[in-house]
């Protein structure tokens, strides 16, 4: 019989203690949802290779990783693991991005996008095929946001917890043939509902901003737990959460919002 509970550690990461037994949580690490039986706690499980992880980063992203990869990007792949930060470090998160009308990709996802973009990344397709005795069964296109170097990083702002599934299951795929070294993805934390529930409607007597960033969105809590069934395989991956302390109400406050940094082909919103 395993056992642990989960509680928030001093930086407000999620945190399980107790012993998981045999099962492959190994590599777990910081957790976001109650699934664990209750059972006296017997030792913690803490990541070391987080605390790399600029204080900033820390601080305004919550943090997961599987199959240790901050060390493995921090290690082997210092160049974009400075890439990573930088955009991490740039990015803040906008009211009047967060209210501008749906379709496409949102202006907070093609931000930081642009911040890769900015330092080498670029978008990827890979197409790979599968044979049984020279014929091909089964032939798979796996897109990438941002590429570079065997290093992958897909943004999910609000989009069907099923693009999680996609994105996981092309880092699994392309990390079992060599093409990918780890992936990457940032999303939001689950708790910003609080502030989109502060925000009112979409448009004029449109739905709830509530709504439209429902529980059905991708958001942290709904990643992790797939993470942690297996969906990544055993490609490292290494997981942040966009938190409320870079929100910014750049509508309320003007002046805030004339230092809106708009995304490479996207227009800037007017201020109300």
């Amino acid at each position: 019989m395993f056992g642990a509970s989960v509680r928030r550690n001093d930086a407000g990461h999620l945190q399980a203690n107790g012993e998981i037994g045999r099962m492959r949580q190994q590599p777990m690490r910081y957790l976001s949802w109650r699934t664990f039986c209750s059972c006296e706690p017997i030792r913690s499980f803490r990541s070391v290779t987080l605390d790399l992880l600029p204080k900033f980063i820390r601080k305004n992203y919550e943090t997961y990783e599987w199959r240790h990869a901050t060390a493995v990007l921090s290690g082997d792949f210092p160049a974009e693991f400075d890439d990573l930060i930088f955009a991490l470090t740039q990015f803040r998160l906008f009211r009047s991005e967060i209210e501008m009308p749906g379709g496409g990709r949102s202006n907070i996802s093609a931000r930081l996008d642009g911040y890769f973009r900015a330092r080498g990344w670029t978008e990827k397709r890979f197409d790979t095929s599968f044979s049984v005795n020279g014929k091909v069964v089964e032939a798979r296109g796996h897109k990438i946001d941002n590429y570079k170097n065997g290093i992958a990083c897909d943004v999910e702002w609000n989009n069907k917890t099923e693009f999680f599934d996609r994105d996981l299951g092309n880092f699994a795929r392309l990390h079992d043939i060599g093409a990918l070294a780890a992936g990457i993805i940032i999303t939001r934390a689950s708790h910003l509902s609080e502030i989109f529930e502060t925000l009112g409607a979409v448009g004029e007597g449109g739905r709830a901003f509530a709504d439209k960033y429902g529980q059905s969105t991708t958001h942290l809590d709904k990643l992790v737990p797939k993470i942690h069934g297996g969906a990544a395989g055993g490609c490292p991956v290494l997981v942040f959460g966009i938190q409320r302390g870079l929100y910014v109400d750049d509508i309320s406050d003007a002046s805030l919002f004339v230092k809106h940094p708009a995304p490479v082909g996207k227009k800037k919103p007017k201020a109300r």
